[in-house]
């Protein structure tokens, strides 16, 4: 019985020096394994989570871009056809012509200036200035004034900002008339 104890003993020590080493392993190799396998899942969640904010931001832009286009052809729709000319080229001439199916010649069309429309974008707002001599023996400022209330009507996104008659400084027989607007256009 005394050769079986010394045996036993030393199966015991081995089993609990390999159970030592079977530990040690685990801490000093599979435990870093296993803190990457998590911090990877934690990588994976995050990334889904920004992956569906993102594709939800996508959603929304999408929606907006069909409600803008949808804005867009309901302007145009009140705008009317297009012109095939832009305006900073054909307004003068449509003016000329307005002004004189109503009586009145030699219409001068100024441009002002051009403002960009932050509301509606690919708009813009054209300031226009026309000058138009009335002949002083001429008692019709009513008239114009009913041609520039026309010129409203027919185009609603034209609009008059205001009106001035004076004397003309080089011919005391006629007085002139200042008007400026505005005209909602496409750039």
């Amino acid at each position: 019985m005394s050769f079986l104890g010394p045996v036993f003993l030393r199966q015991v020590v081995l089993c609990g020096t390999a159970l030592v080493l079977a530990w040690q392993f685990q801490i000093w190799m599979l435990h870093p394994l296993n803190l990457q396998h998590e911090d990877f899942i934690r990588q994976r969640t995050e990334l889904q989570n920004n992956l569906r904010s993102a594709h939800e931001k996508l959603v929304a832009i999408k929606d907006s871009e069909v409600k803008v286009g949808e804005a867009r052809a309901t302007l145009n729709r009140l705008l009317g056809q297009h012109r095939d000319t832009p305006t900073m080229v054909s307004f003068p001439n449509e003016m000329e012509a307005h002004f004189s199916h109503f009586g009145f010649s030699s219409a001068v069309v100024r441009f002002v200036t051009a403002r960009e429309d932050r509301d509606l974008p690919g708009y813009q707002r054209v300031y226009w200035s026309i000058g138009l001599p009335i002949p002083r023996t001429d008692r019709n400022v009513a008239g114009l004034l009913l041609t520039l209330s026309d010129l409203e009507k027919q185009d609603r996104f034209i609009k008059v900002i205001d009106f001035a008659l004076q004397p003309d400084a080089e011919d005391p027989s006629l007085r002139t008339a200042s008007i400026n607007l505005m005209i909602l256009s496409e750039k």
